[in-house]
């Protein structure tokens, strides 16, 4: 089982998809486009920030189901 999150980030991060099941993900609905919207400069440790407050909530939520977890955060 695989979950997937999604950060935009530029001056600002903001979150395009929150943890969501692979099989849940809609293509159409999220502009993933990384070109989109984006400008300025590359705000780099408030995307990694919201990543770790993101995992670490998925953490939480894991934990009270009994159900192993771990992240990987993949940077572009």
């Amino acid at each position: 089982n695989y979950s997937l999150a999604a950060i935009a980030f530029d001056e600002d991060a903001h979150v395009l998809l929150s943890p969501t099941a692979v099989t849940d993900v809609d293509d159409y609905g999220t502009d993933f486009n990384p070109l989109s919207g984006h400008g300025g400069r590359t705000n780099i440790g408030a995307a990694l920030e919201l990543a770790e407050r993101i995992a670490g909530e998925f953490f939480v939520a894991a934990a009270k189901d009994s159900v192993p977890a771990s992240a990987v955060v993949i940077l572009m």
